[in-house]
């Protein structure tokens, strides 16, 4: 399934994916721009964490980074809006307790009190 919103430029790319049985074209509501929104982040990431940082020959190659992205993404690198652990991890209900990465304000203790003589 391929999601795209209603720009004028997705119309030759439609016919393409009708030409395709196992691809399906879904467009996002019109003017509705927040229905894009999961996907951004994620397009931001692949870019600017991975892609830009890449030499990549053809769209074969370019294929094999965004697949290995996506899985990265998904089940090892964690994201800040989560809680600091992966999607994956919070989708399966894996305690954060059980992923590296920083405390979480619920979890740091008072701070100790020193006394200097």
């Amino acid at each position: 399934m391929i999601v795209t919103d209603n720009g004028p430029a997705y119309s030759d790319f439609g016919a393409f994916i009708r030409s395709r049985p196992e691809l399906a074209h879904v467009r996002t509501r019109h003017r509705a721009p927040e229905t894009n929104g999961v996907v951004e982040p994620f397009n931001r990431s692949l870019k600017y964490e991975h892609l830009y940082r890449e030499e990549i020959a053809d769209v074969l190659a370019l294929d094999e980074h965004v697949q290995a992205y996506r899985e990265l993404y998904n089940s090892v690198r964690p994201h800040e809006s989560l809680g600091h652990v992966p999607p994956m991890a919070r989708y399966l209900g894996t305690s954060t307790d059980e992923r590296p990465g920083p405390a979480h304000a619920s979890q740091l203790s008072e701070p100790e009190t020193v006394q200097i003589s």
